[in-house]
């Protein structure tokens, strides 16, 4: 399978690339630095680029079976920083998939935005941390969802980088609580189980173990 990753090189976008060349599929990434994944001619291609620049979104799209966004937000920032690149990176993506006819997009986004800030200490504590960052992810699910393509929208609690610990849970109204966690290898598999089999099309799923 062909699967265009943008934010390849963030923990989540670049377990993906590993786990999917790992399986044998073959990837286009779009990264800032061009040192910060070397290309292998068969199954890793690399485009120099930015998600909120239409034409590097254009040349990763192109050609490709599947999409898989992990764009913004990290955990830096302030609860007051603006933060556009999910939004903009949305449009351009959309754009480039119905140009090129490619259906499959599955979009990384945090669980607490939209129908998944059910008011929880998780979610209220989210949302005095990273504020106006949050808009951006939410702004991104509302383009996404109004969109013609098969899309998957995957909502992560805290991430962590330890071994995953068992199966993890998915669901479209599962509460997270302080403590809950979920394994970035966990996360890319889930992501990358989506993008192959589709088992979750028009769905915005909360993942935790």
């Amino acid at each position: 399978m062909r699967i265009a990753i943008l934010g390849a090189t963030g923990g989540t976008g670049y377990e993906t690339v590993a786990q999917a060349l790992a399986v044998g599929h073959t990837v286009t990434a779009l990264i800032r630095d061009r040192t910060a994944l070397r290309p292998d001619g068969e199954r890793l291609k690399v485009i120099v680029g930015d998600a909120l620049d239409a034409a590097s979104v254009d040349a990763v799209v192109e050609d490709q079976d599947a999409v898989f966004m992990s764009l913004g937000l990290s955990a830096s920032g302030s609860a007051a920083e603006v933060v556009t690149v999910c939004t903009v990176g949305a449009r351009h993506v959309l754009a480039a998939m119905n140009r090129h006819g490619v259906r499959r997009l599955v979009a990384m986004s945090t669980h607490g935005v939209n129908d998944s800030d059910d008011g929880s200490p998780y979610v209220r504590s989210l949302w005095q941390a990273m504020g106006e960052r949050l808009k951006d992810k939410q702004t991104m699910e509302t383009l996404i969802r109004a969109s013609a393509v098969d899309w998957t929208i995957v909502r992560a609690p805290r991430i962590s980088e330890m071994p995953p610990r068992g199966d993890y849970r998915v669901g479209e109204r599962l509460r997270i609580e302080p403590e809950h966690s979920v394994s970035r290898v966990g996360v890319a598999g889930f992501v990358l189980s989506e993008l192959t089999a589709s088992a979750h099309v028009g769905q915005a799923l909360t993942i935790r173990e």
